[in-house]
């Protein structure tokens, strides 16, 4: 098998949704992006894995910065790779397994996608190490997030860094695209869309094992209206001439949407629904004819929203600007954003 193949394979064992999105992009972006989630996996491998000491944890942390930072040598990844539990899904092991593979891939990268991959990566390793350490710290080993603005810090790095990541991938694969300051902070909002849609999702499991991601329920869901409407805006201000990345952005976007109800519906029968294949397949083609049509895909965007949404709901205002000293968080990210931008996308109280 080649790269893009190997990559395949595991992304479908760990993410079956996304895989399939990513293999619609055109090489080398494709490339850059598979590796970039698979990395972003190990990172995630590394939060929620049932470790039995403190120390293992901190530990994984640190060396997979240090592979991040600079090749490795096999044996020590493979040795790496053996610390974690046994318990951890079957897709995750074979992830781990193969590792050394994909720190290499990484190390012989272009210097500039390298570099993105890198800091995105470890933004998001230690936005995770924040919130592993806050969990044993104050909530007895159980993260437990209270009001939504942690929501958002959490959804700020394990997803918000990647919208911004993909954006500069996308701006190194296609020369004429820009960056503007709406457009960074509408990859934040996607990111933090279809994060929301996760943990709405997977609620009940979470729980059951620890973990506390939705501090109020309603109030995470109609934080979506406002995600939402970024992320529209991020589908549609990509040229159309990249049909490729309308497609990966919007699939994930409207299958998301399309998934709210299900999942409301799970959660309130305590019961697993998802989306039949039939409308699945239906809602995806259906996209696709209208990928490079703006109005049109507002149009069903806002028609789907209003199937999930009542009229009156409203939207919450950001918050005010504060000194990028007083939030914690800025001292853990690299990337462009402004501390007024973080007070725009609700990172403060």
């Amino acid at each position: 098998m080649n790269q893009d193949q190997i990559y395949s394979h595991h992304l479908k064992n760990v993410s079956r949704s996304f895989a399939f999105c990513i293999d619609r992009l055109n090489s080398p972006f494709k490339h850059w992006v598979g590796l970039a989630y698979i990395l972003c996996r190990l990172v995630d491998t590394i939060e929620d894995s049932p470790w039995k000491k403190i120390s293992q944890q901190t530990e994984a942390f640190e060396e997979f910065e240090t592979f991040i930072l600079r090749l490795p040598e096999k044996e020590k990844v493979d040795q790496w790779a053996t610390t974690f539990a046994e318990e951890i899904p079957k897709g995750e092991k074979e992830l781990l397994q193969e590792s050394f593979l994909f720190f290499s891939d990484l190390h012989q990268l272009p210097k500039n996608v390298k570099n993105i991959l890198s800091r995105t990566i470890l933004d998001m390793k230690q936005g995770m190490a924040h919130w592993s350490e806050k969990a044993r710290k104050d909530e007895g080993n159980a993260l437990s997030l209270q009001t939504m603005t942690q929501a958002n810090q959490y959804c700020f790095f394990v997803a918000g860094v990647v919208g911004e990541m993909l954006s500069e991938l996308f701006r190194f694969s296609e020369d004429k695209y820009e960056i503007s300051n709406k457009t960074l902070e509408d990859s934040y909002r996607f990111g933090f869309f279809l994060q929301k849609i996760n943990l709405l999702k997977d609620q009940m499991d979470d729980e059951t094992q620890g973990r506390f991601l939705v501090p109020d329920r309603e109030e995470m869901r109609q934080s979506l209206l406002i995600d939402g409407e970024g992320a529209i805006d991020y589908l549609l201000s990509l040229p159309v001439s990249r049909k490729d990345y309308r497609i990966f952005c919007a699939w994930s976007l409207f299958l998301g949407l399309k998934s709210l109800s299900f999942i409301d519906k799970s959660f309130k029968e305590k019961k697993m629904y998802k989306i039949p294949s039939a409308e699945t397949l239906l809602l995806l083609g259906k996209v696709e004819l209208i990928i490079n049509d703006n109005e049109k895909l507002k149009k069903l965007y806002n028609e789907m929203l209003m199937q999930n949404f009542a009229k009156t709901e409203s939207k919450k205002k950001p918050a005010a600007f504060r000194k990028h000293e007083d939030i914690w968080l800025y001292r853990l990210y690299n990337g462009k954003l402004t501390p007024h931008q973080m007070g725009e996308l609700n990172l403060v109280d």
